[in-house]
């Protein structure tokens, strides 16, 4: 399935569908794991727990790989997926004021798992603007063969 990010995530990071309080005080509200984001953690074979502490630290992810996305849209035509997590990753560390080791930390992950859970990465020049594309890997959910077919 391919994504156009223009549509199914916002340019500067913004999340919605925010409910309740994070535990970490730099963070005020906490995210929802949305779908395309879902599928990637599913095609990067990550599982996903119905609720809890693991779901919530997941979903921060989320936030990353959007934010992510929103920075790539910023970026020429052409550019390809390890070009645009250097330069991402330029961009954060060059932030003043500096993010901490834990946001940092949270943002490499996030971005290794993209990276697993999509392919197909374009930039190209749309109607509109930039436009990033991408598509979730599939997972199967069929078991392996058990034992030798006789």
């Amino acid at each position: 399935m391919k994504q156009n990010m223009n549509a199914n995530a916002s340019s500067k990071g913004r999340t919605t569908g925010t409910e309740h309080a994070s535990s970490h005080p730099a963070e005020r509200t906490k995210p929802t794991l949305k779908p395309w984001m879902h599928r990637i953690f599913e095609g990067a074979g990550v599982e996903i727990p119905p609720e809890g502490v693991e779901r919530d630290r997941l979903a921060w992810q989320g936030v990353e790989m959007q934010r992510f996305l929103g920075f790539s849209r910023t970026m020429s035509a052409g550019t390809s997926l390890p070009d645009a997590l250097e330069a991402y990753g330029r961009q954060l560390k060059e932030r003043t004021p500096a993010l901490e080791d834990w946001r940092i930390d949270r943002t490499r992950e996030a971005l290794r798992i993209f990276r697993r859970g999509s392919e197909n990465w374009e930039i190209l020049d749309g109607e509109n603007g930039i436009e990033v594309k991408f598509r979730t890997k599939a997972t199967r959910s069929e078991a392996p063969p058990v034992g030798n077919p006789a």
